[in-house]
């Protein structure tokens, strides 16, 4: 089974959530919203690969991860998602990497998510471990 990482990063200094946009280059979902995260390289454990794709993707390092859980998707291929909830303090300034880095609110995500257009792996994260996403206004 593949293994990915997703983090749900709440910027502390904001309260709001850190998220990429896809951008048209994207093989699917060109211009939904998604959680940071990526794949483990070489023998890194799903912990290193959250703090690693956190800091490539944002340019924010996370002052504390703790593990969410995981998800099974049966897509064919099969891939388990590691869910993080990451918290940073963004006095370093977000950087653009793939697609564009944003913040949001709750209500920014809700009217992301009645246009369509939140990735269904970041929709069901934020179902499943919302109650963990305290610090997120």
């Amino acid at each position: 089974m593949k293994i990915s990482v997703k983090a749900c990063i709440v910027d502390l200094s904001t309260g709001r959530l850190v998220v990429q946009e896809r951008d048209e280059n994207a093989r699917v979902y060109k211009g939904h919203l998604t959680l940071i995260g990526g794949d483990p390289k070489g023998n890194e454990t799903p912990e290193e690969c959250n703090r690693r794709e956190s800091k490539e993707e944002t340019g924010l390092t996370p002052k504390s991860s703790k593990l969410l859980g995981y998800i099974d998707i049966n897509d064919g291929q099969g891939k388990r998602f590691f869910y993080f909830l990451s918290e940073v303090d963004n006095k370093e300034g977000l950087i653009q990497g793939e697609g564009r880095i944003l913040t949001i609110s709750r209500a920014e995500y809700q009217e992301w998510l009645k246009a369509g257009k939140v990735t269904p792996i970041m929709a069901q994260a934020i179902e499943a471990y919302d109650d963990h996403l305290k610090n997120w206004r």
